[in-house]
């Protein structure tokens, strides 16, 4: 019953404020336009591994990057899994006049929510090589680390992924 009068009120509420926007609901309005990051900075993506899904991250600098991952894990059955890792650059190989690979490290926290519910705490470190032609990404990362919460307490991680360069 509570459900039912919280939606009628809400419902009541939307209803009462139509008539007191400025201008008719038929009417064009100017809305904002929010526009991706293009300096080459922000990256999206999919990555396959032991977590599966999607990935997006920032390079806030030459040497510091922030990723998140959502997906699900090959290794947890019937779960979901959030995660995010921050990359600090050690070094950058050279391989020819223009390829740099940059090796990186950094701490990963993952959370997985399924049957039961488990937090990861890793290093991950990470290979990664970003075409000078074509906006692609492409990387291999891996680690291992504690799980703070969960049946054993022995965590790794592993995955191969393509972004999207912005």
């Amino acid at each position: 019953m509570k459900r039912v009068l919280l939606v009628i009120v809400v419902l009541g509420v939307f209803v009462v404020s139509l008539p007191a926007q400025k201008s008719r609901i038929t009417e064009d309005k100017d809305i904002p336009l929010i526009e991706a990051p293009t300096d080459g900075n922000f990256k999206a993506g999919a990555l396959v591994g032991i977590v599966s899904g999607i990935t997006a991250g920032y390079r806030f600098s030459n040497w510091f990057e922030i990723n998140a991952i959502g997906g699900w894990s090959w290794h947890h059955k019937e779960t979901g899994v959030l995660g995010l890792n921050g990359c600090i650059t050690l070094v950058q190989f050279k391989a020819g006049d223009d390829v740099v690979l940059p090796l990186t490290l950094g701490p990963q926290v993952i959370f997985v929510v399924g049957e039961k519910i488990i937090i990861e705490a890793m290093a991950n470190l990470r290979l990664e090589y970003t075409f000078s032609e074509i906006p692609l990404n492409i990387f291999a990362e891996g680690g291992g680390g504690v799980r703070l919460f969960g049946d054993s307490w022995i965590a790794w991680h592993g995955a191969l992924g393509a972004r999207y360069v912005f």
